[in-house]
């Protein structure tokens, strides 16, 4: 099971986590819940659209691009 990921070399740790492929594309999402101190640095991360994805469960590292990752559940925070 994927406990954390890394997005440009910051460590995310992760309640949920989803891989699947899509038109010859890896895709995950992931769930994670973020503190309030945190919010900014992980809000600004996000917004990067472009960053460096390791998942080290799966020994993958993949570039990423932020298409569909900003989807925000409040119940999770």
């Amino acid at each position: 099971m994927v406990r954390k990921i890394f997005l440009n070399d910051k460590v995310i740790y992760v309640e949920q986590y989803k891989e699947e492929e899509v038109q010859g594309f890896k895709k995950i999402a992931v769930s994670f819940k973020v503190t309030s101190e945190a919010y900014h640095d992980i809000a600004t991360l996000l917004y990067e659209e472009v960053f460096d994805v390791a998942v080290p469960e799966k020994k993958a590292g993949i570039p990423g691009e932020n298409s569909d990752l900003l989807y925000f559940d409040n119940k999770s925070l």
